[in-house]
């Protein structure tokens, strides 16, 4: 693996002077309708129940018959640069990643439906980490653009890098090893009004735990500066009637026969959270008590959950996600005083979204 490592400054410092660089976050703080806006990076499995719309291998067998374009990556000017590689130059791009909980922060069952993902993702094994075809199943790392625009919620992918796991059989997520590759698939965001292409192919659902602090975290980033609250603004809104939220305890995914009235939406999950107060007459003296309900501090909930479906389109070598659910999450104490820990809160209903649940694709 040293030899290995060795080539990647070579190859960084032959093709990054001799390329034209691209950015993809530009639009953002020109775009005066953009409220807020964060680059993200999650771990995702993009298994295909179809083994022939399996993105890992396309790219594989690719490296190895005429090489794939990769992108270097400048994450302070938000821009990349395209360099062709082969298969050999891929392998020296492999370096080990650590642990990381808030990026490698799936989930298996997120809609209490299991299938046999976890299972095999536990009971897999794999001591090799330059094999990327060895892992049964197909983790990327996803670096996605996500803003919240006219009131809808957008997600647009940026790139795509494959993820090779080291662990032996029955251990869990948090004891692998994860190893990080090149950057591929590139999307090069110049509108927002694109629409996934009838070509592109469905590849998987997925399910993620966001974290969205305004400080800057180590490849998480807010980009609007005055709006760093997504949970404000989406509060905001659903008072105002330009969204809905929803009672996602029976189900992450969004259904109008559960909206909750916008009116009383601070009581969802706080009616645990009271505080006794006095009431005073005309002449100061108390005269009795009244319980009300604690304020929720908006600015505090930081924690989302994020369900999206993932469509692969082989010929343009783009990547895209279709929002399915957007849930804050919040820390929840019962009235027996037991903590939940966190939680989904209200899930959010985007204007024009279709009237019934969004089912899993088969």
């Amino acid at each position: 693996m040293k030899k290995l490592f060795s080539i990647l400054p070579l190859l960084y410092t032959g093709f990054c002077f001799s390329q034209n660089t691209i950015e993809y976050a530009n639009f953002i703080q020109t775009d005066t309708s953009v409220k807020w806006a964060a680059v993200y990076h999650s771990y995702v499995s993009l298994t295909p129940v179809n083994p022939n719309f399996s993105t890992r291998n396309y790219y594989l067998k690719k490296l190895n018959r005429q090489g794939a374009t990769a992108y270097l990556e400048d994450t302070v000017s938000f821009a990349v640069t395209p360099l062709k590689i082969s298969y050999a130059e891929y392998l020296s791009t492999i370096k080990p990643v650590n642990y990381d909980a808030a990026k490698m922060n799936w989930y298996f069952d997120y809609d209490n439906k299991h299938d046999a993902s976890e299972i095999v993702f536990n009971r897999d094994s794999n001591a090799c980490d330059t094999c990327t075809g060895s892992n049964k199943l197909s983790f990327f790392k996803v670096k996605q653009l996500l803003y919240y625009k006219a009131n809808q919620f957008k997600i647009q992918n940026i790139l795509l890098t494959p993820v090779i796991y080291k662990k032996e059989a029955l251990a869990f997520k948090e004891e692998a090893q994860y190893f990080e590759t090149s950057n591929f698939a590139f999307n090069e965001i110049k509108t927002d009004n694109v629409s996934i292409p009838a070509a592109a192919k469905f590849i998987g659902r997925s399910c993620n735990n966001l974290v969205l602090l305004p400080f800057v975290q180590s490849e998480n980033k807010i980009l609007t500066i005055h709006n760093w609250s997504l949970s404000n603004l989406l509060y905001k809104d659903i008072k105002k009637k330009i969204l809905k939220a929803y009672n996602a305890d029976n189900s992450v995914y969004p259904d109008l026969k559960n909206v909750l009235d916008h009116r009383r939406i601070e009581e969802y999950k706080n009616m645990a959270n009271t505080l006794t107060v006095p009431e005073y007459d005309s002449l100061g003296e108390i005269k009795g008590y009244k319980t009300i309900l604690s304020e929720i501090n908006f600015d505090s909930i930081y924690n989302f959950t994020l369900i999206q479906d993932f469509y692969f389109d082989f010929d343009k070598e783009i990547l895209y996600s279709k929002l399915v659910s957007l849930l804050p999450r919040i820390r929840v104490v019962t009235s027996q005083g037991v903590s939940l820990g966190l939680t989904n809160y209200w899930g959010v209903i985007f204007p024009e979204e279709k009237k019934k649940i969004i089912k899993k694709t088969k």
